[in-house]
């Protein structure tokens, strides 16, 4: 597979004129339109690899997204941060190498015009950079996801999408815009390690997360955060504890002292419904942040029955407490995760409340407690 770098004087000739030319990605199947407005070939040969396919358009849009994160960083691990913040790089990608993909991605075949401005942005987006820096390369269809894979893979670990399972696929844009792209503090690996291991506890759990109502506000605290102290002090385990512990109380009803002072979605000129932006106003911590610190918890974990509420029914990740009669005895069982294998007695402790009784044996066994 031949990957290309588009020349930068045919980017910024399409560009500038985009609000003229955007109507030919809704009409041609190829780019060889391009050809066309130059006296010389918009495209230049930047490096020879094997052959790769980008994930089925079959799949849910998320799915695509999510499966591509993996394969463009898996195929191009080769490329320097530089080569991967080159507008260059990615403009040929989508506009020669992977024209028809993206093209078809964005059903630009069936689409139907709708505003210039806003149709000619999304062009912009989608197939160029927009906008300059961190924005422009997490709008690109397929700069966002190398970049989101580089910073979601996990050299470390046997499992090295760990991170990005983590975020999972449902809704995948929305986060990759709250985490990785409206936050400086995203270059930091421990600070971006830290937060998807804080969203595998929930997701380890069964415990559904939304995007807007627990991660994305998880989010602008730590941004909140970063203007007070320096968010690189801080371990990946002292962000992941941070990030439970603020998801946790989101989930209870509880606000620990973010004033959110915008919290309505605006829908951007350029992008459609599956690309919502949001206002990532500023905010202010109306708290003693010095006594937020001391009083963060540096043990192995926190005490998330008190973070969470006390459990009302067994679930993943749960322990049991459990009186074994008529030997008046206690013990403990430990659930596993969610995906973990279960024995035929987990398998019955799910969902399971306090008082729950069952015999075996001849003797009778009673749920007295469960703690997460």
């Amino acid at each position: 597979m031949i990957l290309y770098f588009m020349k930068r004087s045919a980017i910024d000739y399409v560009k500038i004129n985009i609000d003229t030319l955007y109507k030919k990605y809704y009409q041609f199947d190829t780019s060889d339109w391009m050809y066309e407005l130059f006296d010389y070939d918009p495209f230049e040969v930047f490096d020879v690899v094997d052959d790769f396919e980008l994930a089925s358009l079959n799949l849910q849009p998320g799915e695509i997204d999510f499966q591509n994160c993996k394969i463009l960083y898996t195929h191009m691990p080769r490329l320097t941060e530089s080569q991967a913040s080159d507008e260059r790089l990615w403009a040929g990608l989508c506009n020669k190498t992977f024209y028809p993909y993206i093209r078809t991605r964005w059903q630009y075949a069936r689409k139907h015009l709708k505003r210039t401005a806003e149709d000619s942005a999304a062009i912009k987006s989608r197939f160029f950079y927009r906008d300059s820096g961190r924005a422009g390369m997490f709008r690109n269809s397929l700069s966002r996801s190398w970049w989101t894979g580089k910073l979601t893979y996990s050299e470390k670990s046997s499992d090295h999408w760990v991170l990005l399972d983590a975020l999972g696929a449902d809704d995948i844009l929305s986060k990759i815009s709250d985490i990785l792209r409206n936050n400086s503090y995203a270059s930091n690996r421990d600070i971006v390690e830290g937060f998807c291991l804080g969203l595998k506890f929930f997701r380890d759990r069964g415990i559904h997360l939304s995007t807007r109502e627990h991660i994305r506000p998880t989010a602008q605290y730590l941004n909140a955060i970063g203007g007070v102290v320096l968010l690189d002090m801080f371990t990946a385990d002292e962000i992941r504890k941070m990030v439970i512990e603020r998801i946790g109380l989101l989930l209870k009803g509880v606000d620990i002292g973010l004033s959110n002072s915008n919290d309505d979605d605006e829908l951007d000129s350029a992008i459609e419904s599956e690309e919502r932006d949001e206002l990532n106003d500023a905010e202010e911590i109306n708290m003693d942040f010095g006594e937020y610190i001391d009083n963060l918890e540096h043990t192995n974990e926190l005490d998330l029955n008190e973070v969470l509420g006390e459990l009302s029914e067994v679930e993943y990740g749960s322990r049991i407490y459990i009186h074994k009669m008529p030997e008046d005895t206690f013990f403990i069982s430990q659930m596993p995760l969610r995906g973990e294998k279960m024995n035929a007695l987990q398998t019955w402790f799910l969902g399971k409340k306090i008082g729950s009784i069952w015999k075996y044996a001849g003797n009778t066994y009673e749920i007295t407690d469960i703690r997460r």
